[in-house]
């Protein structure tokens, strides 16, 4: 019996003094977690809807065709077909660069940031931080999510350039190749 005493009394200054390093949750701070938690999930379904297949393929399409559509741009040219292929070129070189290489990057930097926000919302539920700290987490969070939704955005805006372009130029550049002087390929 007398060595129950001490360790029951032991067991609830051990209880007594982990429960004093939580506080409650800030339940502001939790709904803006939550918050974040949300538009990061959105922007990472939203990358993962983007046809990245479709990019590939115009891209495949675009390289076949490359070298022949250089050589057109070369020669003089009427100022329609001029701009046509001007703006296909462009389309294909820059907005296909940023969809393709971007992409992946975004991808990532969304999945690391939905598993700090995780970890955070863990944190701020079980009261784990100095409330300055929290608020200091949180807002980096934030800040770190703005950005790559910016850079999200422009992986989305490349890609729709992509297709809409295609759409808009692909079998108008097929003519223009096809029906190119011989001389000229």
């Amino acid at each position: 019996m007398s060595t129950r005493i001490p360790l029951l009394a032991l067991a609830a200054f051990l209880l007594c003094a982990h429960s004093a390093c939580r506080r409650s949750a800030d339940t502001r701070n939790l709904a803006t977690v939550d918050s974040l938690l949300l538009v990061t999930d959105s922007l990472i379904k939203g990358m993962n809807a983007l046809d990245m297949a479709a990019v590939a393929r115009i891209d495949s399409l675009y390289a076949s065709r490359k070298d022949m559509l250089l050589a057109r741009m070369r020669d003089t040219l009427p100022k329609d077909e001029a701009l046509l292929l001007g703006n296909y070129h462009r389309t294909m070189t820059k907005s296909m660069g940023r969809a393709k290489r971007d992409h992946t990057t975004v991808l990532e930097e969304l999945m690391t940031a939905r598993a700090q926000l995780v970890d955070l919302r863990s944190d701020v539920h079980k009261g784990l931080l100095e409330p300055e700290v929290e608020v200091k987490y949180i807002s980096d969070e934030r800040l770190a999510l703005a950005k790559t939704r910016r850079n999200a955005d422009v992986v989305a805006a490349s890609v729709a350039s992509v297709k809409r372009d295609d759409a808009r130029y692909g079998s108008m550049v097929d003519s223009l190749l096809t029906h190119a002087p011989l001389l000229e390929r």
